[in-house]
């Protein structure tokens, strides 16, 4: 998304495109599929590499819920340079699952030097769509327009207190915490006086003896998703 190092942190992004009919995994596949793999060995002057995952959609068939990606789609990446006066060289090893009624791995191998240059780096050509493509990922946190208030795990059910300005209509939530996924489809209960506040109660896995003691001391991230604004909010239960 930019000519050259600049100040020290690169905006770019891995674009995929699937064929009609064909999906890839969100980095919580839900009941089946695996996760895009990723491994930066080899690159050099990035002192942090950061994937930015765009909300998933939900993709239920013969009652299992996955969380995929379809079409074209862009997987953003910040790095951040280790020495902004040197150039900076990525190196991407990914290994992802596509799946339409049989599932393929491709595995791919990328690199991408970015020169120092000076001063302040100049857009290049894609900068717009990788830039949307960041602002469209869930934002960190509450927001004036969504936020979670609160979080609530009970033996039966996850229920988190919500707020949506533009309502419900297209919301869905997925749920991580380590590796207990909870991809039951959620059950939203908008407040009668004000239906922009609402209750989500999502349905906990029964493969674990006692789900409210396990969640309770781990870290829970929610995202929270209504047509195309979402967020993503860490609850920290194991602190």
């Amino acid at each position: 998304a930019q000519d050259a190092v600049g100040q020290g942190e690169i905006n770019m992004a891995l674009e995929l495109r699937l064929s009609e009919g064909w999906h890839a995994y969100w980095r919580m596949p839900g009941d089946a599929g695996l996760p895009p793999k990723m491994t930066w060995e080899g690159s050099e002057n990035a002192e942090n590499i950061e994937v930015i995952w765009p909300a998933p959609k939900r993709y239920k068939i013969e009652g299992l819920n996955n969380f995929v990606y379809e079409g074209t789609f862009l997987l953003p990446v910040r790095v951040k340079a280790a020495d902004p006066s040197q150039d900076v060289r990525i190196q991407l090893a990914a290994d992802i699952m596509v799946c339409q009624e049989i599932c393929l791995p491709q595995n791919l191998s990328l690199s991408l030097t970015v020169p120092a240059g000076s001063g302040i780096a100049q857009e290049t050509f894609h900068a717009p769509r990788v830039m949307h493509a960041m602002k469209r990922a869930p934002q960190k946190g509450d927001t004036p327009g969504m936020n979670i208030s609160n979080l609530v795990i009970g033996p039966d059910a996850l229920v988190i207190t919500t707020f949506s300005q533009r309502g419900y209509d297209l919301a869905d939530v997925f749920v991580e915490s380590g590796d207990i996924y909870v991809t039951a489809e959620p059950v939203i209960e908008p407040r009668e006086d004000d239906p922009r506040y609402a209750l989500i109660n999502i349905p906990l896995p029964d493969y674990i003896d006692n789900i409210q003691q396990e969640l309770s001391t781990r870290d829970v991230t929610i995202t929270f998703v209504q047509g195309r604004d979402a967020i993503e909010k860490t609850f920290y239960l194991s602190r």
